[in-house]
């Protein structure tokens, strides 16, 4: 199932000390507010997972060879699976995330970039629950991709701590700058693009080279993983896959506002 965060406006600080302690005022970004690494101890499990089932895999392959060969062959393939992980590992294992009151440090190996969120153009999220074992355990995954105006593009998933902390602090700060632009941009007449062919304008909505008046929509919903635009005459006018819109959160709050009312009961 798809759902999309319905988390409340208000800033999820860090609750460590230790972090308030070590993390101090950005001179650029302001005050500290989280810290996101990967969390290592679950990236070297799915590593083990991994290298257990494809090594696994490789011995029922080659069951049938004789001894002599199946020994060289299977040294050289469990090398070769064991250095593919390493790499795999080493290439996420020193990144971070450090949020800030008015932007976030991104980190990638010894390379560390600053950002303002004024920066940022696009956030996009999925947000699905993973039900196993006919729903005795379930599991919230969620991926979060950042992309900035000069086409900078940045990932989160359940790899980094606090993943949901995260998706809310970094939206909320975002969403904090870019509700200022749409306003702004709707108020002289320009378009304001939500996803990749799904727009908004004074005028009314565009998807797929379509264009619904604000007159003759009906309203919205999410459902599915999708999001639905209804007019008076189609109900499904248009959809769209939540995780391809950008700024979802900001966009319902514009949807919101030109709804039809609806009638009072008195």
């Amino acid at each position: 199932m798809t759902d999309t965060l319905e988390a409340d406006d208000i800033l999820q600080t860090g609750e460590d000390e230790n972090d308030e302690l070590f993390f101090k005022r950005d001179e650029l970004l302001g005050k500290y507010i989280s810290h996101h690494p990967v969390n290592r101890m679950r990236l070297l499990i799915q590593a083990g997972v991994v290298y257990f089932i494809i090594t696994s895999l490789l011995q029922l392959v080659f069951y049938n060879l004789d001894d002599q060969a199946a020994s060289i062959v299977l040294i050289f393939s469990f090398a070769g699976v064991a250095l593919a992980l390493s790499w795999y590992v080493m290439h996420l294992w020193n990144r971070e995330f450090i949020l800030y009151e008015y932007g976030f440090n991104y980190r990638e190996g010894s390379v560390i970039a600053d950002f303002h969120y004024s920066e940022v153009v696009s956030f996009r999220q999925k947000a699905e629950r993973l039900r196993y074992f006919g729903g005795l355990f379930r599991r919230n995954v969620y991926v979060f991709t950042i992309r900035t105006i000069r086409d900078e593009v940045m990932t989160a998933t359940n790899l980094y701590t606090d993943i949901e902390k995260l998706g809310h602090n970094l939206e909320f700060g975002i969403n904090s700058i870019l509700r200022n632009k749409v306003t702004r941009a709707l108020k002289n007449g320009e378009s304001v693009n939500f996803g990749d062919a799904f727009s908004i304008s004074e005028v009314g909505i565009t998807g797929n080279d379509r264009t619904l008046a604000w007159g003759a929509f009906a309203g919205f919903g999410a459902k599915g993983g999708k999001l639905t635009i209804a007019s008076e005459t189609d109900e499904n006018w248009y959809q769209i896959p939540l995780e391809d819109v950008d700024n979802l959160k900001l966009l319902f709050e514009v949807l919101r506002g030109q709804a039809p009312k609806q009638p009072s009961d008195s």
